[in-house]
């Protein structure tokens, strides 16, 4: 789903899941200078000296030189290599795969590091193009040059005739996938959605071109059911699922859904788990919380569903995502996304935009375990995700998807901005009217004395949304925050020194609750 669109024209070390390298049969060996003067006992072995405690030695084993007095450290001599930065010219504008504080095509400036940590991702893989991934949309202009050369290939249609089905499979010249709105094998993007997704999957990286996609090279399958005018049927949506199941698929990218819930949709899901094909879906657009209302198909529960909500450059739930920390696993990248569409390039927000991080990373982590199931590879991303304090309460994993943890296998360590890490807790009062007053302009002070760093949490916050607004500011005047709508059991950031100034504006028709502030931390 996405929610706007925008056209626009647009050294360091990362160790991962493979084995180290290292140079054969050399060791970096720390001595004691007092118990080894001069590296003489180890005078016998080929040396190379970094500095006085320090040197360079050729030896078989490690032992060898553990067994000397005064050896202290041994440690092979380690291959390091630079974090891979592909050459495609618009990857700077790429925000959820290296966030370095850039403005994105709002003007917006990003936090730094909130993004999937790509680049040493890479240092593991950059894909495969034995990996298949279904972009179930829109359908895939593969005429485009970032993805022409990641398009899935259905040999024996390909190498076939025209207008006969050679492989026998009951769809004729599917070369690429199918087009399930008007029953032909060319799936080529009338709408420009699905090729969006497909450019943030895969779009052939370090091609000196365009765009570049957390896959380098990966096998988009282009299954059309949705037709120009964003719309699609549940009858073509379970063919769609049913024939990318049948045809090789490893995951499946879905940016879209409903309110309704369909059990002839929900078993063409069971039927791609028992396949053992990962399901990615979009939240939703909604501004809701799925686990009082859902939203299918992100919301069935299943071992290979993996629902997907969207977060700004500044780490915060994009105001339109659907949450729910029972119901939404993950949230990943989905405001200003820049990526390939027929017109060329553009920006596009949306869970739609979010769910794609996602089915790309799996694809990712497919290309280095190839034998995950698709519950082994759901487990693995939601376990790694990397916290940030506003999501809790928000998505199950209270975090987002990050590639390198995931190839890794390792959990990142705590969202450091956390007010919770702050030492001192207090209850707070602090309120605004219920319901608050039309068409005023009102100004809270928090205020601990003497404080070096202070943040809150609103245990309820609703206004009318994109109206009625209450500003994060410190005493000079440096905004924060900016929010409307509703952000219940949310905490703000902390800002540095002992005052936080809440401006509250409301116009002059629809009001509601407000916000109640129950706990204040600082330090």
């Amino acid at each position: 789903m996405h929610a706007t669109k925008v056209f626009i024209l647009i050294f360091f070390i990362g160790l991962g899941a493979r084995a180290q390298r290292a140079v054969p049969n050399e060791w970096v060996v720390q001595v004691s200078p007092k118990k080894l003067q001069g590296f003489t006992q180890l005078k016998k072995f080929k040396l190379r000296k970094i500095n006085q405690k320090m040197a360079v030695f050729t030896a078989k084993t490690r032992e060898e030189l553990l067994k000397i007095e005064g050896v202290e450290k041994v440690e092979p001599n380690y291959i390091y290599e630079m974090a891979k930065s592909p050459n495609d010219p618009l990857y700077s504008s790429l925000w959820g795969l290296h966030n370095a504080g850039q403005k994105d095509s709002s003007g917006t400036r990003g936090s730094k590091g909130i993004d999937l940590d790509i680049e040493n991702a890479w240092n593991i893989s950059t894909g495969s193009k034995k990996v298949i991934v279904a972009v179930i949309d829109t359908g895939v202009d593969f005429t485009i040059p970032d993805l022409k050369n990641n398009a899935w290939i259905n040999q024996a249609e390909a190498n076939g005739l025209k207008d006969v089905d050679d492989d026998k499979n009951g769809y004729v010249d599917d070369i690429h996938g199918y087009n399930f709105v008007s029953n032909k094998g060319d799936s080529t993007d009338d709408n420009g959605h699905g090729s969006h997704c497909s450019g943030t999957i895969g779009a052939q990286g370090n091609d000196h071109q365009g765009v570049v996609g957390i896959n380098w090279d990966v096998s988009i399958m282009a299954v059309k059911f949705i037709s120009s005018d964003g719309t699609g049927t549940l009858e073509n949506a379970v063919k769609a699922i049913d024939y990318a199941r049948k045809n090789g698929a490893q995951i499946m990218s879905n940016s879209w859904g409903g309110l309704a819930e369909s059990a002839i949709l929900q078993q063409a899901v069971v039927d791609a788990n028992a396949a053992g094909i990962l399901f990615v879906a979009a939240a939703g657009n909604n501004g809701a919380d799925n686990d009082r209302a859902p939203f299918y198909p992100a919301s069935y529960k299943m071992d290979n569903v993996i629902a997907v909500g969207a977060i700004n450059n500044r780490a915060r739930l994009s105001s339109f995502s659907n949450f729910g920390p029972e119901t939404v696993q993950i949230a990943a990248p989905g405001e200003n996304i820049l990526s390939t569409t027929p017109q060329g390039f553009e920006t596009m927000s949306g869970t739609s935009m979010a769910a794609p991080h996602v089915a790309g990373v799996a694809a990712l982590l497919l290309s280095v375990e190839p034998q995950l199931t698709a519950a082994q590879l759901k487990t693995r991303i939601v376990d790694t995700a990397r916290p940030l304090f506003r999501l809790k309460n928000r998505v199950m994993s209270g975090g987002m998807i990050d590639a390198y943890a995931a190839l890794s296998n390792q959990k990142p360590g705590p969202d450091l901005s956390d007010p919770n890490l702050l030492p001192t807790h207090q209850a707070s009062s602090l309120a605004s009217a219920h319901p608050y007053p039309m068409n005023s302009a009102q100004v809270f002070t928090l205020k601990v004395p003497g404080a070096k760093r202070i943040a809150f949490h609103f245990s309820r916050f609703e206004t009318e949304p994109n109206f009625d607004y209450v500003e994060v500011l410190d005493p000079v005047g440096r905004s924060y925050d900016k929010l409307s709508g509703f952000h219940s059991d949310e905490y703000s950031e902390i800002i540095e020194g002992d005052t936080i100034l809440l401006h509250f504006t409301s116009d002059k028709s629809v009001n509601g609750y407000g916000f109640d502030i129950d706990q204040i931390f600082f330090e």
